[in-house]
């Protein structure tokens, strides 16, 4: 039958004084009875998790995660990715979004590669401690508090230039969120990046 007790199972995690906290997610029509159960056990992929909450139906895994720390992830945007001997210099801008309900908290890491040694970068008005290792940059804020949503993005804008005597083609610039930044644990959203166009 339904739950009576306040020790800790599939409807009373949290053992907090209530005996149905699945009522208080939006899993909660799946167990419609009440006896702390998913009432539908169809499980197509037959990795244990029923269809009900299985975020890979198709595929082993899948169980639902509700994010508990922040989630950091970058976008790379550069409006004109073109360059020549008539135009070496180009803005571009990194935003950095937490997607996660939880503002971060802590360090914030970001890799920025060049596109070959023969391009530099250079930033405007970043008070994060920069650091050049020669084929990347490396990003350092000690503390950087980010909200969720993507109106609290934190902008990192700058200038990449492109030295004289490189070769055309494609060229990319990619950036990486280091792990754990700003307290998150899913680094597999960490990376953008955006290509370059090199016709000298």
């Amino acid at each position: 039958g339904p739950n009576t007790t306040d020790a800790p199972d599939y409807i009373n995690p949290k053992s907090d004084g209530t005996t149905n906290d699945i009522n208080k997610t939006p899993y909660k029509a799946l167990d419609g009875n009440g006896d702390g159960k998913i009432d539908n056990q169809a499980d197509a992929d037959n990795d244990g998790i029923a269809d009900g909450i299985d975020k890979k139906p198709a595929a082993f895994g899948g169980l639902p995660v509700t994010l508990t720390v922040a989630d950091l992830t970058p976008a790379l945007l550069m409006t004109v990715p073109d360059f020549s001997s008539a135009n070496r210099s180009r803005p571009f801008e990194l935003r950095i979004f937490n997607i996660a309900n939880v503002t971060s908290s802590g360090s914030v890491t970001v890799y920025i590669t060049k596109p070959s040694p023969k391009f530099k970068i250079t930033f405007t008005g970043l008070t994060w401690k920069v650091t050049d290792n020669g084929g990347f940059y490396t990003l350092t804020a000690a503390s950087l508090p980010i909200l969720p949503g993507a109106a609290s993005l934190v902008p990192i804008l700058g200038t990449i230039t492109m030295d004289p005597g490189v070769a055309k083609g494609i060229y990319n610039l990619g950036v990486v969120i280091g792990d754990g930044s700003g307290g998150e644990s899913d680094n597999t959203n960490n990376s953008a990046s955006v290509s370059l166009n090199v016709n000298p």
